[in-house]
């Protein structure tokens, strides 16, 4: 496995999770119910990305894993993660004035709020890294 083959399974697995997050939140907004599917959807794709990408750092050896978490890897991260943060208090905001305005029940406000953050910052490394890598 080549380092772009290695960046292109992190990319295509975390961006997987992140959209798995994105629908999770967003059909729980239309529904206006905190489970529109099974909860532990999402968290598989985590999971399941995990593992896959962990399976394919050791099926490319050492040399490739490095290069692969190089200084721009290390940048892209740190940029995802204060974008996401950001990103973040924003969603806050936001579902804390669809809750307190009775447009979304609590519960749902909750559980989009949780599932956004996170797919903030897959979607936002997944972005980052793919402009990276042009």
């Amino acid at each position: 496995m080549t380092v772009e083959q290695l960046e292109g399974l992190r990319r295509g697995l975390l961006g997987l999770t992140g959209l798995s997050c994105v629908s999770y939140a967003l059909l729980a907004v239309l529904q206006n119910r905190p489970d529109p599917f099974y909860w532990w959807v999402p968290m598989s794709f985590g999971i399941l990305a995990a593992v896959l990408i962990t399976a394919g750092i050791f099926a490319a050896g050492r040399n490739v894993a490095l290069q692969a978490t190089d200084e721009l890897y290390r940048a892209t991260n740190m940029r995802a993660a204060s974008q996401a943060y950001w990103v973040s208090l924003a969603l806050f905001v936001l579902f804390s004035v669809l809750a307190g305005r009775e447009v979304l029940a609590w519960p749902t406000s909750v559980a989009a709020l949780g599932t956004l953050m996170g797919a903030a910052y897959l979607l936002l490394f997944v972005y980052h890294d793919w402009r990276a890598s042009q």
